[in-house]
């Protein structure tokens, strides 16, 4: 995570969201249609679900899939060798 703070490919979310109904409908407005270069990791620090309970773990989303460069930050390889990894990112819709 620290990486992709420092390249700036990821968003903090200190507001409360609900991991049932809004969590991956944020995460995958990137995904219809957003340039791949655009794309970031978001990291929900305060997931809340239907019923009302807390959850005191944070969830990372989109940091492997959301573009070849938040991969390679998360990997520690340049983008020109992550098909050595055999992984790519989503593309876009």
């Amino acid at each position: 995570m620290e990486g992709l703070e420092k390249a700036g490919k990821l968003v903090r979310i200190t507001t409360p969201v609900n991991k049932d109904t809004e969590l991956h409908p944020l995460v995958r407005l990137q995904f219809r249609g957003l340039p791949e270069a655009q794309r970031k990791a978001f990291l929900f620090e305060n997931v809340t679900d239907s019923r009302g309970r807390s959850y005191d773990m944070p969830v990372l989303s989109a940091h492997s899939p959301a573009s070849s460069e938040i991969y390679s930050l998360g990997m520690g390889v340049p983008v020109k060798e992550i098909s050595n990894t055999g992984a790519r990112p989503w593309p876009s819709r």
